[in-house]
């Protein structure tokens, strides 16, 4: 059965086994009613991370493949959605990474951090909330390669202005 990674006060991360695949879901509530209009508007918290899942993937910036989503409605709505995307683990959160004693290992992080935002602010990416528990880093060889998660707040802008690019940069910070 699903294993629970992560809940907050209106979502639940769990790992899901499915076969020989590994899969992670995230469930949204709306929990208001100003949310659900907002969410029926700009899309469910489900339909966002999907499509910034597949335009991270179709600019090679590294997220996981959203497999599927699921709305469930009321008076046309969104109450509730549900992702389904691939489960990267066990690539590390950046954050973890950055703790760690091991210098040269810290150096990796920081220089992937470095060169995903840098990509990210070139192809107008806007992550929402670009933190480094929302970055993972998968090794390979010396370096380390990252991966956004959290998608839903992910933006495609024709140009990020310089209060985003500092925003971002102050969170990932």
């Amino acid at each position: 059965g699903p294993a629970l990674l992560d809940r907050g006060a209106r979502s639940v991360v769990c790992a899901v086994p499915a076969g020989q695949h590994r899969l992670v879901s995230k469930e949204v509530r709306a929990g208001s009613l100003t949310r659900a209009v907002a969410d029926a508007l700009r899309g469910s918290p489900a339909r966002r991370a999907c499509a910034g899942g597949h335009g991270l993937r179709f600019l090679a910036a590294g997220a996981p493949e959203p497999l599927a989503y699921l709305e469930w409605r009321r008076l046309g709505l969104p109450v509730r959605s549900l992702v389904l995307l691939e489960d990267l683990r066990p690539d590390e959160g950046a954050h973890v990474v950055l703790e760690r004693p091991d210098a040269a290992r810290r150096e990796a992080a920081l220089d992937a951090l470095l060169h995903l935002l840098l990509r990210l602010h070139r192809a107008g990416v806007d992550h929402g909330d670009l933190k480094a528990s929302n970055v993972l880093l998968r090794a390979e060889g010396r370096a380390l390669v990252p991966r956004l998660v959290d998608l839903e707040g992910v933006r495609f802008r024709r140009q990020l202005t310089d209060s985003r690019r500092r925003r971002d940069m102050a969170q990932l910070n």
